[in-house]
């Protein structure tokens, strides 16, 4: 007893699935039964075995579409484009062969509804008649019946980095008959974008492999790598003393305790000593882009030192010397030698104690327990705590001497201060207080 014929979407879907069922069972018979079960069965010699299965016939509800018997279609969603159509999307659909009826419907039917690509329409007794003019899917998209190409070639699009430094390239294989998918195929493609250098073969075997056999797109697949250029190393400026040291050094007490303040990170120089030397830049390594065009490579650029007051060059301006005693200032790209050490802060735990064969200027404040001794003046921004100052020449304290009855401030000439508080003053010369003196010595 054959099944009623579908005549809507609904039942199309429920006669396929019954079609594919019958499909498994047919194999299953194929299959489970060979030669010896069907002799005990009593198929005696050689015989055709023919499985008759019922064939339905789909129609659609909106159209009023009846497709042939065996043909299957599919519905593209509303506003779709036959040109944005992909094969690899209706893989499952079976195919109509080229000339062969598609579908029927009644002519006088209200619903607008023609051929569309690949569809040629006829008219006989009272009926339309759909034929694919080549072997496709059937799909209805909007109001017409089309058919896409099962014969499709193998494609493969190039694109190139916009600064050449990569290519890649997406890969679709063959489908139906169409032209396959190859190695050469790619890079034919690549010659055509005129990618000549970098070009990843064992890459592109890889992905033409994984797109042939999954039957299915390969995007983004790099296939050439530019060589960037390299550049080249800058000159460099080498000091001979440790510009930055981490750590300090300290003095270790009679008792074992560590004194900090007596930490100092003043560079000294002697006259000739070598202060620092300038090492050449390099010439970069040239590259090459996908297509094969050089990219220039920047050479390094020159370390810059500037010898200021105290020190000199050789006749290449390379190496640098102290002329003088003194200590080495670095200011910038100018490097000097000076007698006269700055510091630009308080004289504290991150300075420790100076003790200097020129002069001393202090911006900020000389804390409490901290010396400073200088050959040739001490001049404090700020203030001096209860500290030692000691100077082969004058004292300048712009602020005040704070003394707490412990420091001493001593000069080989003269003393200067705003204020002297519970201090004690020595001078060889003459000590100026602009202010007060509350419970000082001055000697």
């Amino acid at each position: 007893m054959s099944n009623p014929e579908p005549h809507n979407d609904h039942d199309r879907f429920l006669a396929r699935l019954s079609d594919q069922l019958d499909e498994i069972e047919t194999q299953e018979i194929v299959r489970d039964f060979d030669e010896t079960a069907l002799s005990a069965r009593g198929f005696i010699g050689k015989k055709n075995i023919e499985i008759k299965r019922t064939m339905r016939r789909q129609g659609t509800d909106r159209e009023h579409l009846m497709f042939e018997q065996g043909v299957d279609f599919e519905r593209t969603p509303p506003g779709t484009r036959f040109e944005d159509l992909d094969i690899e999307d209706y893989l499952f659909l079976d195919d109509v062969q080229a000339d062969a009826l598609i579908a029927t419907r009644e002519q006088d039917e209200q619903d607008s509804f023609d051929a569309g690509v690949n569809v040629r329409k006829e008219v006989e007794a009272e009926k339309e008649l759909y034929f694919a003019t080549q072997r496709g899917k059937a799909l209805i998209v909007d109001k017409a019946l089309c058919v896409l190409p099962s014969d499709v070639d193998s494609s493969v699009h190039v694109r190139v980095a916009t600064d050449g430094m990569e290519s890649v390239a997406d890969l679709s294989p063959a489908f139906g008959q169409g032209k396959p998918l190859s190695v050469n195929t790619v890079l034919g493609a690549l010659a055509n974008a005129a990618v000549v250098y970098g070009i990843d073969r064992e890459a592109i075997e890889e992905a033409v492999d994984g797109a042939n056999q999954s039957r299915s797109r390969k995007k983004n697949m790099v296939v050439a790598r530019a060589t960037p250029a390299r550049p080249g190393e800058d000159g460099v400026v080498s000091y001979t003393f440790e510009t930055s040291p981490d750590t300090y050094g300290f003095k270790i007490l009679p008792d074992g305790r560590i004194d900090y303040k007596n930490t100092c990170n003043i560079v000294m120089a002697e006259k000739g000593d070598r202060l620092a030397f300038l090492t050449d830049p390099t010439e970069g390594i040239p590259g090459t882009n996908v297509y094969g065009e050089a990219i220039a490579a920047r050479t390094g650029k020159p370390a810059v030192l500037t010898a200021g007051q105290g020190v000199t060059t050789n006749g290449e301006k390379k190496e640098f010397y102290a002329e003088m005693n003194g200590s080495v200032m670095i200011n910038g790209s100018v490097i000097e030698v000076v007698n006269t050490y700055v510091v630009e802060g308080d004289v504290d735990y991150s300075t420790g104690s100076i003790d200097f064969n020129g002069n001393v200027i202090i911006n900020g404040t000389v804390k409490e327990g901290f010396e400073v001794k200088a050959d040739g003046d001490i001049v404090i921004g700020k203030n001096a705590e209860s500290s030692r100052l000691d100077a082969g020449r004058d004292v300048l304290v712009r602020g005040g001497i704070q003394g707490k009855g412990k420091g001493l401030v001593s000069a080989g000439r003269d003393v200067h201060a705003g204020y002297a508080q519970n201090a004690r003053v020595e001078a060889q010369g003459n000590v100026y207080i602009e202010n007060f003196s509350i419970n000082s010595y001055i000697f």
